[in-house]
């Protein structure tokens, strides 16, 4: 009796939301069933969510049903906010509600690193530098490589040269040999010498360095090719012309 009564009660609670569309509605039946049917249930949704997402999230529909109604009861939740940054950035590629939940569950400690750790490639291969730039702004980075990387390519690309630059030197002190982040220092000196063919010679051995790591790569090439011809180096520029 007790099992068919939750089941008229959520029979009801659902007609009534879809009928006046109000979250208001929603929410007061989702808050009396936790508070007053069933005290214990939302311990066990919340348990039931997590174990959704690190299955692998078998029927989004479902897990959507779960997280509404575990949101609409306590938003404030900080699980189940990193929960749905995870479930909206992975799965849905929804970057604007990963952003929300994350803003409302992220501590701005070290603890924050396993989620940053699977969000933030993610933002940055879908565009977001802006939002990528935002979040790592506000962490000790400076032993995180991925992280020092992500940053670094997203301050560059949305004009924040000084913070890439700083990220960078920490790269290279780690021993990393990237040519992304070496093009894009030769790239942040060129545009910092003003046409100054001294200031401009700065950003030759990192074009240098990127041409070096990938041969392969004609933007490479045709960076370094482009410096040479600019500081009037015309062997040097001949020595790689012939290369494919």
């Amino acid at each position: 009796m007790k099992k068919m009564g939750f089941v008229l009660f959520f029979i009801i609670a659902g007609a009534a939301a879809g009928y006046f569309y109000s979250r208001e509605i929603y929410s007061f039946y989702v808050k009396m069933y936790y508070t007053k049917i069933n005290k214990n249930a939302y311990s066990e949704d919340l348990q039931k969510i997590g174990i959704m997402y690190d299955s692998g999230v078998p029927s989004t529909e479902d897990f959507d049903k779960l997280f509404v109604k575990l949101y609409s009861y306590n938003p404030s939740e900080t699980k189940l906010n990193c929960i749905g940054t995870l479930y909206y950035s992975v799965y849905k590629k929804d970057f604007i509600s990963a952003m929300y939940y994350f803003n409302k569950c992220r501590s701005k400690k070290s603890d924050d690193f396993p989620i940053l750790g699977k969000i933030i490639p993610l933002f940055y291969e879908a565009g977001y530098y802006g939002d990528v730039a935002s979040i790592l702004k506000d962490y000790n980075i400076k032993n995180e490589k991925d992280m020092l990387f992500y940053g670094a390519m997203s301050f560059y690309k949305t004009g924040k040269y000084p913070e890439a630059l700083s990220n960078f030197r920490l790269l290279e002190k780690k021993g990393v040999r990237n040519p992304e982040i070496y093009d894009m220092a030769g790239k942040i000196m060129e545009h910092d010498s003003k046409g100054d063919k001294k200031k401009l010679s700065l950003a030759l051995p990192y074009y240098e360095k990127a041409f070096e790591l990938a041969k392969s790569r004609s933007e490479y090439r045709d960076n370094l090719l482009r410096i040479y011809l600019k500081l009037g180096m015309k062997d040097k520029a001949k020595t790689i012309t012939g290369l494919k």
